[in-house]
């Protein structure tokens, strides 16, 4: 049974639903305002809530900004399954992964608003020991080459899509012609599964 969403001021309010509405509004004043301008207090305003309440779930903003990634990044893992589960082959899995994550990155709220006016919130993800590469590598060399004969060739692979996504997040303007998923698509078979295959 799919739960109701919940109003600010909703007295009903559990201490899942609680979080789940400070993790919205969160979100929502970041796409808004950006991470730097977003504070715990128009957080706590926005999910209509006091800020005892607000700081008993996330004892600070890094606390909060780190639980919005981590449920942005549940959220894609699990849309990303959707978009291959029909996928029959490491090479198909390879090429509607690569058009579909290009296409979420690109339509992503908050992504876009970072990109735009505080591209240097995103760094520390991106650079030193690329946390978020490796985390996103291991996911995707999971999903999309499970059956691929060579593991450190699916893993080489994986790193290049995620590399080649945040890139073209990143820095839009291209010639690459993988403007759309169909491009995406193209690009992929092109370039991206002949790097599996070993060619």
């Amino acid at each position: 049974m799919r739960r109701r969403l919940l109003r600010p001021g909703d007295a009903a309010a559990t201490g899942e639903d609680t979080r789940a509405r400070i993790m919205l509004a969160a979100t929502a004043q970041c796409e808004e305002v950006g991470l730097r301008r977003a504070t715990m207090e128009d957080v706590a305003r926005r999910a209509g809530l006091g800020r005892a309440t607000l700081y008993r779930h996330f004892q600070s903003k890094d606390a909060l900004v780190q639980a919005i990634i981590l449920a942005e990044t549940d959220a894609f893992f699990a849309a990303l399954d959707a978009a291959i589960a029909e996928c029959s082959s490491d090479e198909d899995r390879l090429v509607q992964g690569f058009a579909f994550a290009l296409e979420y990155t690109r339509g992503h709220g908050l992504l876009r608003k970072l990109l735009r006016t505080e591209p240097e919130t995103l760094l520390p993800y991106l650079l030193g020991r690329g946390e978020l590469i490796r985390v996103a590598t291991d996911a995707l060399c999971e999903r999309i080459h499970g059956d691929t004969a060579d593991p450190v060739r699916g893993r080489e692979s994986a790193e290049l899509l995620v590399r080649l996504v945040l890139s073209l997040a990143l820095t839009p303007d291209s010639i690459l012609g993988a403007e759309d998923r169909a491009g995406a698509r193209r690009f992929a078979r092109r370039h991206l599964v002949p790097s599996l295959r070993g060619a």
